[in-house]
């Protein structure tokens, strides 16, 4: 007669790092040892990656950024279809997280939204987006935004790469810093004839002094005259 398993005691073994006697749900499966379970528990496991990891910090970045270089395009194509299948659940794992973390978030965003300009490569990322925005065929025109609305009407175009954009905004940096320094806030102005976004057609002034002559720019517009 053969004894009830549900009788029998629970099957454990110890730990050869702690030395402690644990339940097999304790330890991982792995098939080249005797008993089909690892030597050092769950927890001993994870505190020897999490060293490692810490001890390896730069060479694992390094490398991680290696092979999502070399992998851009199929990496964002799984994280797309995976955004895709689970869009519910992604959308409420956001929201949890958002109202979970609101304040910090916040705070985060003003301190990086402060210094993301204070470099070229900052001012050039957050110029990128906004010249994206207003333009027919940028990533992602905004056409609900009133004050993007009145480019993407007029058929504004960008024709920059963003490499372009980077160093153009290096070439000019000491007059960005001069508008900053004269309290005023760097904006980039197309200078004419062309209404577009091109490197021989773009200057960098301040945006009250922009934004005076946009108004006499769109109403010549307005009325079929050229600048």
């Amino acid at each position: 007669m053969s004894a009830n398993p549900d009788l029998l005691p629970p099957a454990t073994k110890f730990c050869t790092k702690c030395g402690v006697e644990k339940l097999l749900g304790e330890f991982n499966r792995d098939k080249s040892h005797k008993d089909g379970y690892r030597s050092h528990c769950k927890s001993c496991s994870s505190e020897r990656h999490k060293a490692y990891r810490h001890a390896h910090r730069d060479d694992l970045n390094e490398q991680q950024s290696i092979y999502h270089q070399a992998n851009r395009d199929r990496l964002n194509e799984q994280r797309r279809l995976y955004r895709l299948s689970n869009r519910d659940q992604t959308k409420e794992r956001n929201r949890a997280y958002y109202r979970a973390n609101r304040e910090a978030l916040r705070a985060y965003n003003k301190a990086y939204m402060r210094t993301r300009g204070l470099t070229p490569e900052g001012y050039t990322t957050s110029l990128w987006h906004a010249l994206n925005t207003r333009t027919i065929n940028g990533s992602c025109p905004q056409w609900n935004n009133k004050g993007n609305r009145a480019y993407l009407k007029a058929g504004v175009e960008l024709r920059l790469t963003r490499q372009q954009l980077c160093d153009f905004v290096t070439e000019k940096w000491d007059t960005i810093q001069a508008i900053r320094a004269e309290g005023g806030i760097p904006s980039i102005d197309r200078i004419g004839p062309s209404i577009h976004y091109e490197l021989e057609n773009c200057r960098f002034i301040s945006w009250s002094e922009n934004n005076h002559l946009a108004s006499r720019k769109w109403s010549r517009l307005k009325c079929g005259t050229s600048r």
